[in-house]
């Protein structure tokens, strides 16, 4: 852990980090063997925004460091009234995003064409996508393709956190870690467009499994619970 918190530093990457915090989160709440798991989970959080606080006072310039407390650019940033400067950029195109979904609300402007559209609304921005997968699947999928989406990861989230009886500590186990792993990207979706990644959709294939083990052992039990039918007499009695 101690090397990939130092990875996601040195990198800069701002959504890496949140979804690294949210997988430790879901980590701690869902182990098997935790203890007070709300305090440890609280200590992980504030002993994050301490370091993250800590590294703004580090004279880094323009490094990957001072990406977490300023924009891409110069030009593509500003200072928020609170004094920390944020990336104007980004929340441009989200304004244009929600615009693009106004105007076209039922089915959007097409797979893969919000980029074009970004482009001709705004000609002299560097930006060439959503920056955000749940914004890029709004604006080109429109009803018809959020809802749905955002239905299958409701859906899978509770796949993985309820309670089965006679799992396997195995399982378990593998559900703690796929639910993290999906978490932690599904946070991540929301500032990028990992939701195009391979990688995203192994979690969802295997809250399906989990899914229809489910259903099996439940209709196996419904199936012994059953009362066994009347006998069937022959034709001659």
């Amino acid at each position: 852990l101690a090397i990939l918190a130092f990875g996601l530093v040195i990198s800069g990457s701002r959504s890496g980090s949140l979804g690294f915090v949210a997988s430790i989160g879901m980590v701690i709440l869902y182990a098997p063997g935790a203890r007070n798991r709300i305090y440890v989970l609280w200590a992980v959080v504030m002993l994050s925004a301490a370091g993250f606080w800590l590294i703004q006072d580090i004279p880094t310039g323009t490094t990957s460091l001072d990406r977490f407390f300023s924009g891409s650019s110069e030009s593509d940033s500003d200072y928020h009234a609170s004094g920390v400067r944020i990336d104007q950029g980004r929340l441009l195109v989200w304004r244009e995003g929600v615009e693009i979904f106004r105007d076209n609300p039922i089915s959007g402007v097409g797979l893969g064409g919000f980029s074009e559209e970004l482009r001709a609304r705004l000609p002299e921005s560097r930006a060439r996508g959503a920056h955000s997968g749940y914004m890029q699947v709004l604006g080109e999928t429109g009803l018809l393709g959020i809802v749905p989406y955002g239905l299958l990861l409701v859906y899978v989230s509770y796949v993985f956190v309820r309670s089965v009886r006679e799992e396997s500590s195995d399982q378990h186990l593998w559900r703690v870690v796929f639910l993290a792993a999906f978490i932690g990207m599904a946070v991540n979706t929301a500032f990028g467009s990992y939701h195009f990644d391979r990688y995203f959709w192994i979690p969802i294939a295997f809250a399906g499994m989990l899914e229809l083990r489910e259903r099996q052992r439940r209709q196996t039990k419904a199936d012994f619970s059953a009362p066994e039918s009347a006998p069937v007499h022959s034709l001659a009695e």
